[in-house]
């Protein structure tokens, strides 16, 4: 593999953020999976571009839910969980960003350059509404989070 995880799991979250009322709280990876715990606040963009996930699945493993948990104050919360399992997880993370990005009308998504910091930007992100409020500081470790509480309000 080319590119290393941490860069896949980066330039999934940057390509999911460009969905209009997308927030992604947390990437992670085991074995041959990438995992993203995400805040969906368009429900109709999501589902069109969930449509097309779907419709479009190559060879490997998509599995998309939401994650349901009791917060301390009681009430329960949910986050999107997406977890994508392949024996070639490059090729299949840059099949499943074609298809967001062909989701929402974009061309396909540039190769992030590793060790680049604004690598991000190469790949472009949108500035979200009502971003949680401890976003600045686990943007320093951008493909970290995914087994933390970050889908709590």
């Amino acid at each position: 593999m080319g590119t290393t995880v941490e860069t896949l799991q980066v330039e999934l979250k940057d390509t999911l953020e460009r969905i209009e009322g997308i927030e992604v709280l947390g990437t992670g990876s085991y074995g041959g999976t990438i995992r993203l715990k995400y805040r969906v606040r368009e429900e109709n963009v999501w589902l069109k571009t969930l449509m097309l996930l779907l419709q479009e699945q190559g060879a490997y493993e998509l599995f998309i839910a939401k994650k349901y948990f009791l917060h301390d104050d009681g009430k329960m919360y949910f986050v999107w969980v997406m977890i994508i399992e392949s024996d070639d997880i490059e090729s299949a993370v840059t099949e499943v960003r074609n298809h967001v990005l062909q989701s929402i009308g974009l061309s396909q998504p540039k190769r992030a350059q590793q060790g680049d910091p604004k690598h991000s930007q190469s790949i472009g992100s949108v500035r979200l509404p009502q971003r949680s409020s401890g976003w600045a500081e686990k943007k320093r470790s951008r493909a970290t989070g995914f087994n933390g509480d970050e889908g709590r309000r």
